[in-house]
């Protein structure tokens, strides 16, 4: 078993956030797009071209919502604990829970202080993000042992 228990602190939280805002916000402009030929047709037909102003509006709150969430619920959805056991990966968050199978792991990236665990498009999570300070069962050599072969060290040099 290996475990990592606690918040997300510094650069892993910072990296958290970034996951959730990219993954928010991919998510809403893709679907903006898909409904943006209909918003157009019927701007053209109906010759009322404050539909298409009111609907780049629309994009840019999109765009720029998740960056204006209140810092109170902030940690509502910030992993507390980490747990992989029996092929299974575990996130526990205060309002939140996700599973997932361990051969459903597409790489894991290291960035130094943490890792970043990712799954194939279909299956994405941004849950999984292991502050290594934070590792309370088990060793970092388990975990690397674990995924052999997916891991990718990001870790800059100066």
């Amino acid at each position: 078993m290996i475990e990592f228990t606690g918040y997300l602190t510094g650069a892993a939280k910072r990296a958290y956030y970034r996951r959730v805002v990219k993954y928010l916000r991919n998510t809403f402009l893709v679907a903006a797009g898909l409904v943006f030929p209909f918003v157009l047709l019927f701007a053209l037909r109906v010759q009322m071209w404050g539909i298409l102003i009111g609907y780049s509006f629309i994009i840019l709150a999109i765009i720029f919502s998740p960056y204006l969430q209140i810092k109170a619920d902030k940690n509502k959805y910030v992993p507390k604990r980490i747990c992989i056991q029996d092929g299974i990966l575990l996130s526990v968050a205060d309002q939140a829970t996700e599973s997932k199978s361990i051969d459903e792991v597409k790489s894991v990236f290291d960035y130094g202080e943490f890792y970043v665990i990712l799954f194939p498009f279909g299956k994405y999570s941004e849950k999984f993000v292991c502050q290594k300070d934070l590792l309370t069962k088990g060793t970092l050599e388990e975990f690397e042992a674990l995924f052999e072969g997916k891991i990718i060290r990001k870790i800059k040099t100066s």
